[in-house]
């Protein structure tokens, strides 16, 4: 009896092994590296939000519009993920380049605030300029 376990069990293990070897395996419908890590900062923005906003139907209608944007499903985002994830070395390069990404928007975004706010400076001291020069010429008359 006992030599017909250990076939048994060694044929047991190794579809087991088969099967896990199947699903860590590249996924039919893989997301193309750059849509992946579009995606990753897209749903970084989304944490974001969700964080500072805690509007949870909110943030779960960005993420259908995001996914919808990109054309993918949030099941093929997640079986794509977690094929990426398998290297970890190229996965910390895609997280790198979506913190690159991100900081770049950063970065634009904080130069668009600083030219707002000097063309508002601008704009008010003309405005109080121009209401002084008024003010003048009424003394002068």
């Amino acid at each position: 009896m006992r030599s017909s376990v250990i076939p048994l069990l060694f044929i047991i293990f190794a579809g087991f092994f088969l099967v896990q070897c199947r699903n860590s395996g590249k996924p039919k419908d893989l997301i193309p590296q750059e849509k992946y890590e579009n995606l990753l900062v897209e749903f970084q923005l989304l944490k974001s939000y969700q964080n500072i906003y805690e509007d949870s139907l909110k943030t779960e209608n960005l993420r259908r519009k995001i996914l919808n944007h990109y054309n993918v499903t949030l099941d093929q985002f997640k079986r794509s993920n977690k094929y990426y994830e398998l290297n970890h070395k190229k996965e910390h390069q895609r997280l790198k380049t979506a913190l690159d990404h991100l900081n770049e928007e950063r970065d634009r975004i904080w130069d668009l605030r600083k030219k707002q706010e000097s063309k508002s400076s601008k704009n008010s001291k003309t405005k109080t300029d121009s209401i002084n020069q008024k003010d003048k010429r009424r003394e002068l008359h």
